[in-house]
């Protein structure tokens, strides 16, 4: 059952409770009244066991107009994201430049080039030797025996010298271990790299960014934007759904997003995490929510292609009652069967038994917003059922609740 707390309570004449849970999705509440979303928001968030930031100034204030201006920049950045299928294109066009590949080698056999100070192994030629990022060459000093700090010790000397410290520790290793070592191509220098050394129990064909990719592409819900920012240790992706297309108040979600974290190069576990970007006070003052998310594997071990698919499925789960309830793609227009608010309100009678009376004032009070109304909309007949029952006694004011908490949970559904 979703029941609004009492804080919101107190803010409303009545509270909206939604008895009914034979459907886990709500449908679009964006455009209801503040105290009915906010009333959807919380009651969501205590579902998904999201923790929603407080507000600085009381909840359902307007924004001022240095806030509003503040949430047009947001909405235009957004809005410069690309969709889901062209940041997705985008990412496998890096992805193959990178051509990511791993090798076994013995590490303690692999010696630095004196010129550029660059590796090689058995049978590879110094010229082709291969560069490294901080992390990689940390990694392949671990494996060499030297004593915490030898990595950035090396680093810090010239090429010559380096090299003749590096070579001399790898002579006189005593481990004989078969390691992969994993490389990419660095795009500007077009010269590959080695970002780490792992175990070939940490694939990189079964845990690395495509897998994501495949993931993301699989299953997500309407109108999202990526984000992705991909250097050599970590990969970070954010979906994000605007839910800005409408008047603001202190309180509301204005982008809901689930967050991914990926490291091919054991930097980091595989990360995700719903969020919500709550309004915070009257100049947009934002920040996200905490909660509900989920490490996959630490060390990557398995194949993460039958790992992050289920974790990822939880997550959208999570994020998807808040898509459909506040996010801009889902706004719901009247259905076919009844394009008129006439003719939804006679459906609304019979469906859930509302007397002659409440249809009237429904009707009268549809616009009692003005021009901050929902309008022709799902969330204008639910604001309108709910201004109405405002007005009735406590026992009509419940079925007609009923009647608007079923909508809410189903949406035209449940007129069907």
């Amino acid at each position: 059952m979703y029941t609004p707390n009492a804080e919101n309570a107190a803010r409303a004449p009545r509270r909206l409770v939604i008895e009914d849970e034979s459907s886990p999705t709500p449908a679009y509440v964006g455009e209801a009244s503040f105290e009915e979303r906010n009333a959807a928001l919380k009651a969501l968030a205590i579902e998904a066991g999201i923790r929603l930031p407080d507000t600085r100034v009381p909840e359902g204030e307007s924004l001022l107009p240095i806030g509003e201006e503040n949430k047009r920049k947001l909405a235009s950045d957004v809005a410069k994201l690309p969709g889901v299928s062209d940041g997705l294109t985008a990412l496998r066009s890096v992805i193959t430049a990178q051509d990511a590949r791993d090798s076994k080698v013995q590490i303690q056999r692999v010696r630095m080039d004196s010129e550029r100070a660059g590796l090689f192994g058995p049978g590879q030629n110094a010229s082709d030797a291969l560069a490294y990022t901080d992390s990689g060459f940390g990694h392949v000093v671990s494996y060499l025996d030297g004593p915490r700090g030898t990595a950035g010790v090396l680093a810090s000397l010239r090429p010559a010298a380096r090299a003749a410290a590096f070579n001399d520790l790898a002579e006189r290793a005593r481990r004989n271990d078969a390691v992969v070592i994993r490389t990419i191509v660095e795009p500007r220098s077009g010269r590959r790299v080695v970002r780490a050394v792992t175990s070939e129990r940490h694939s990189l064909t079964t845990g690395d960014d495509t897998v994501i990719a495949d993931a993301i592409a699989a299953s997500v819900p309407a109108g999202a934007k990526l984000r992705v920012t991909k250097t050599p240790d970590r990969s970070d992706f954010e979906l994000v759904w605007p839910a800005m297309d409408r008047e603001l108040r202190v309180g509301d979600v204005a982008l809901i997003a689930l967050s991914i974290s990926n490291s091919e190069t054991k930097a980091g576990s595989l990360k995700v995490a719903p969020k919500l970007l709550r309004v915070l006070c009257y100049n947009f003052t934002t920040a996200y929510s905490e909660g509900a998310d989920e490490e996959i594997s630490l060390k990557h071990v398995g194949d993460l292609r039958t790992k992050l698919p289920a974790a990822f499925a939880r997550a959208l789960k999570v994020v998807d009652p808040f898509v459909r309830a506040f996010g801009d793609a889902y706004k719901a227009a009247f259905p076919t069967f009844a394009p008129t608010r006439g003719e939804l309100l006679d459906r609304v009678a019979k469906k859930f038994e509302l007397a002659e009376s409440t249809l009237d004032l429904s009707g009268q009070l549809w616009d009692a917003d003005g021009s901050k109304t929902a309008g022709d909309t799902l969330a204008g007949l639910v604001n309108a059922l709910t201004r109405a029952s405002q007005e009735q006694t406590m026992e009509s004011a419940a079925v007609t609740e009923r009647a608007a908490g079923r909508l809410i949970v189903e949406g035209w559904g449940a007129l069907a």
